[in-house]
């Protein structure tokens, strides 16, 4: 009984496995090896959560510690890069401004105009309007990094947008409050 179990199991898994093999053949012609481990963990994804599947505890508990290292291993990376720069640099460079007001200002505005007339729930409107009025994501400098693309250009923009953002949050905050009155 349990050796049939066993051999069912290691069949549906080679099964599975081939499916994804020949899946990786056809899209190869289209995406790259990086491409196809994203839309493979992608689709993993959406059938654990849509069919509300649940891990074993040991392994839902090691993804959620590699998720918490997600954000510092992420901000070290942009440290490094922003240390290797130079800040100096970063601030006599007038189109890093202008990015970060387009932005930080800019975003914000056009979402509020957007989103206005629409009969949305008050706290959906805050949350959309504030998360456009955030700083750049950090995202931005390790896509950079990963493409060998402009690391150092991408840091500078994140750490100026960064730092603004700390005057220009709350002013669209009290620019919401002004709104809901």
């Amino acid at each position: 009984m349990f050796e049939s179990i066993l051999y069912e199991g290691t069949m549906i898994v080679a099964q599975i496995h081939e499916s994804l093999m020949h899946l990786n053949d056809n899209f190869e012609l289209y995406f790259g090896d990086k491409d196809m481990h994203f839309i493979v963990m992608a689709v993993l994804g959406m059938i654990l959560f849509f069919g509300r599947i649940t891990l074993p505890g040991f392994l839902s508990e090691t993804l959620e510690q590699i998720a918490g290292m997600n954000t510092p291993l992420a901000m070290l990376v942009a440290g490094a890069t922003i240390a290797q720069g130079s800040l100096k640099q970063a601030l006599l460079q007038k189109r890093v401004y202008l990015i970060a007001g387009y932005k930080l200002l800019l975003m914000p505005l056009l979402t509020i105009g957007m989103f206005f007339a629409l009969p949305l729930d008050p706290a959906v409107f805050t949350t959309v309007v504030l998360s456009m009025a955030a700083p750049t994501a950090i995202t931005c400098t390790l896509f950079a990094v990963q493409n060998d693309k402009n690391a150092e250009y991408a840091s500078q923009i994140f750490a100026i947008s960064t730092v603004f953002s700390l005057l220009t949050l709350p002013v669209v905050g009290v620019l919401l409050e002004a709104i809901e009155k």
